[in-house]
């Protein structure tokens, strides 16, 4: 058996395209419009109310005895029965942001930091060579591990509230 290639000319009108179907041929415009209407009222309804409260804007420094973190991740994982989800978000430069659209809920939270090498971007970031070679500058003699109770075992507690900013710093030291 031959398989021929399907060829398909196109002739640059697109009227036949949109032409409207009659029942006939397909499915009747009245019932296009209906359908189309009733997704509309569903997707303006929702699906019913969310008991979880908004999430919020966190952000704040990271340092090591002194000094920016110039490269790693911070988690805020909550704890015995916070409603919220995990919350990441990639340090830079000792900064890090996490904006209220994918910020985390209010509630209480163990906090884990990461540190990584400034020389690998988290992901598949694509950095500038100016904003790479900041980083290469920006890396310390010694590289940057961090104690345990900083991340698999972490000590660290934050609570993200509704109302004001939620800043939090993290100071960190080598020797805990």
């Amino acid at each position: 058996m031959r398989i021929r290639p399907l060829r398909i000319k196109f002739s640059g009108r697109l009227e036949p395209l949109l032409a409207p179907r009659t029942p006939a041929a397909g499915i009747a415009p009245s019932a296009v419009v209906a359908l189309a209407a009733a997704l509309a009222a569903l997707l303006a309804a929702g699906c019913g109310g969310s008991d979880r409260p908004p999430q919020v804007a966190v952000r704040g420094t990271v340092t090591v005895d002194g000094a920016p973190l110039p490269a790693g991740t911070v988690t805020f994982v909550p704890v015995e029965g916070a409603p919220g989800p995990r919350t990441s978000a990639a340090i830079a430069g000792g900064e890090y942001a996490v904006p209220a659209a994918v910020g985390p809920v209010p509630g209480a939270y163990r906090v884990e930091i990461v540190s990584a090498d400034p020389d690998r971007p988290p992901g598949d970031a694509e950095l500038s060579p100016a904003e790479l070679a900041r980083l290469r500058s920006a890396r310390p003699s010694r590289p940057w591990p961090l104690p345990a109770v900083y991340h698999v075992r972490s000590t660290l507690r934050r609570d993200v509230t509704a109302e004001g900013e939620n800043r939090f710093d993290f100071p960190l030291t080598r020797t805990p």
